[in-house]
């Protein structure tokens, strides 16, 4: 139904920008500062990305996030 993943990144990290055709993802910062596309997001910030909409990130300073996708599809990523 659900994945869970607990991550780490060093300042300048940047993930590809990618979208989920089905799931949608829900992040929580737990430390640090993010950029997701325009936005600057930080430590208890929540943020939510349907379905079909692109996310690009970088982690501003060290920061580690809990994720959450929803359903689990291993092969719903697309890489923008």
């Amino acid at each position: 139904d659900y994945e869970i993943a607990v991550k780490w990144f060093k300042a300048g990290e940047k993930e590809p920008v990618h979208k989920q055709i089905m799931a949608t993802e829900i992040t929580v910062v737990i430390a640090g500062e993010i950029r997701l596309g325009d936005e600057i997001f930080s430590k208890g910030d929540v943020i939510t990305i349907p379905p079909g909409e692109f996310a690009e990130f970088e982690s501003i300073t060290d920061s580690s996030l809990v994720c959450v996708k929803t359903p689990s599809l291993p092969n719903d990523k697309v890489l923008g």
